[in-house]
């Protein structure tokens, strides 16, 4: 092999060992997925939505991202009732989905999954209904920017019983 044929294969295979270290460097939580959620990142006030504008306060919330930007962090505290909870958001490689573990000073415990879809988040839980075990109850909250102001997002929180009526259990708007 001349010298002109080692120097191309040796820039061929540092070309190709520094392109397989630059992928093994990229951040884990770096593809699109895991940024999904980041319009809920912020400070908020959150009120309770009558007829999509905010009405009386419901609370505050603080949204960060955690751990190397893999998970989103809430911190809510409600008004009247002083509520406090906590929730942390991530996406998974490994389902495809998103998920959410909520629990409150209430005792409340929350296991969502579910999915980003035409600008909406949408997480979900079943589970049988107490009054009907034959019945299975779906919870789901949504999130969304409110009319196109990246500025105010609505949370939206429904029941069904076989995913026929839906009944609002909160509807709120983070300004």
């Amino acid at each position: 092999m001349n010298h002109f044929s080692r120097f191309w294969t040796f820039l061929l295979l540092s070309l190709t060992v520094a392109c397989a270290q630059d992928q093994q460097q990229q951040p884990p939580c770096s593809t699109g997925e895991y940024r999904q959620f980041d319009f809920w990142v912020g400070e908020w006030n959150v009120f309770n939505n009558t007829n999509g504008q905010p009405g009386d306060p419901a609370g505050s919330s603080k949204i960060e991202m955690i751990l190397d930007n893999c998970a989103l962090q809430e911190s809510y505290s409600g008004q009247p009732d002083k509520v406090t909870g906590q929730s942390y958001n991530t996406y998974s490689s490994q389902d495809g989905k998103w998920h959410q573990g909520y629990v409150d000073a209430f005792g409340t415990w929350l296991h969502l999954e579910g999915s980003f879809e035409n600008g909406v988040m949408d997480l979900r839980r079943q589970y049988p209904s107490q009054q009907n075990p034959d019945a299975m109850v779906t919870e789901r909250i949504t999130w969304q920017i409110l009319d196109g102001n990246p500025d105010q997002v609505r949370q939206h929180w429904q029941w069904a019983i076989d995913g026929e009526t839906w009944n609002t259990i909160f509807d709120g708007i983070y300004i």
